[in-house]
Order: structure tokens, then sequence, then C-alpha cells
């Protein structure tokens, strides 16, 4: 489904670290964005796999994004928040640092 939660974003939440780099290697963009809202997880539209791993993932998986180019700063999510912020948010401590630029 356009919009919603691409293969890439499904290993990013599941730290799937070796299906992420094939994925992207693969062509995925790690900067697609997801619009629709996923309300079981607190989570309003417009993630990447990198502000969706800044939520509910691995710092090991935060990086492994940064270092495939995903975008810190692609449009922020319908709260007005940034990876950093999904981060705080969700108390990911261990990814904060690797957000801040």
């Amino acid at each position: 489904e356009q919009g919603g939660l691409s293969p890439l974003m499904l290993a990013s939440i599941e730290g799937n670290i070796p299906i992420i780099k094939i994925l992207v290697e693969g062509k995925a963009d790690p900067n697609e964005l997801m619009t629709w809202d996923i309300k079981d997880a607190q989570l309003e539209g417009n993630h990447t796999a990198l502000s969706l791993a800044a939520a509910l993932s691995t710092r090991s998986t935060v990086l492994t994004l940064l270092n495939l180019k995903a975008d810190l700063h692609v449009p922020k999510d319908r709260l007005g928040s940034n990876a950093l912020m999904t981060a705080a948010r969700f108390g990911n401590n261990e990814a904060i640092p690797l957000l801040v630029s």
C-alpha cells in the first residue's frame, strides 16, 4: 500500500540490519515516507525508516540507517517531531546522541 510501511521500514523497526543493508543496496529509499498513522504505537504519519528506528529500534539500527544516507532533515511527523524528538519521546536514549547534528 502506497504510504504504508515498506519492507525497509519493517526491517528497521525489527532491527534487522542485514536485511536493511540488502534492501538499501537494492535501491530501497531510506527517506520514503509512511503517511498513515500507527495508533497502537502512538505514531502519527510522516515517518521514515530512520524515525521509526529512532522510536522503536536499537542504536545499531539507527547508526546503520545514518551510514546508508538516511536524511535527518526529512519532513517532520504530524506532531512536528523530527527523528531526534521522536527518539526522545519514546525514550530511546541510545539513539539520541547519533541524531544530534
